[in-house]
């Protein structure tokens, strides 16, 4: 069993002196280190809390995955999933998105790749594993997240395939998390 340093530190912080704030200090969580200092590690249940979370903390996990706070979540279809692919293994959309669908597949992961269509704002909604476009965002939608949140990074959470069989198209509904990094936003 490979453990860190860091983590064996963690959990002796959070032993010893999580029932003063330690733990959250010393994971840079300064206003509940201070509630901690003055509730005894919130009368004790947050001190266990912290022992078990240094127990079980990923030491492999980015720090700019543990740094970022969901600020926004959004619901939405694809756009253009009748159109040919412009990247990938696939021909046209229709072909990527019924391989979304097959249910004995490992569940693809999503992502977001930007571009500009005529000078404004635009995403490709992109299959991970194989770079395959199945389609955009709106282009409302795209300008949004580009004037509201152009200094965060966008994340498809999850996904669901519609249509199919008897209604023939394909069709694809998303959910995009909006991450912003979580010293964005300290104010001091």
């Amino acid at each position: 069993m490979d453990i860190s340093i860091d983590k064996i530190k963690g959990i002796l912080i959070a032993l010893f002196l999580g029932e003063f704030g330690g733990y959250r200090f010393y994971r840079h969580q300064y206003f509940l280190g201070i509630v901690y200092l003055f509730t005894l590690g919130l009368f004790g249940f947050g001190w266990f809390y912290d022992v078990y979370a240094a127990l079980t903390y990923d030491c492999n996990k980015s720090s700019s995955e543990e740094n970022t706070a969901v600020i926004a979540t959004i619901h939405t279809k694809v756009v253009g999933v009748s159109f040919e692919c412009d990247h990938g293994i696939f021909d046209d959309r229709q072909e990527a998105i019924e391989a979304l669908s097959c249910r004995w597949k490992k569940k693809n992961s999503l992502s977001l790749e930007y571009f500009e269509y005529k000078g404004e704002p635009a995403f490709y909604v992109i299959m991970t594993h194989d770079n395959t476009d199945i389609g955009c965002l709106k282009a409302d939608l795209s300008s949004e997240l580009m004037r509201k949140y152009s200094d965060c990074t966008f994340v498809i959470s999850d996904y669901e395939v519609t249509g199919g069989e008897d209604r023939k198209k394909f069709g694809c509904n998303i959910t995009i998390q909006v991450l912003r990094s979580v010293t964005n936003q300290i104010n001091y």
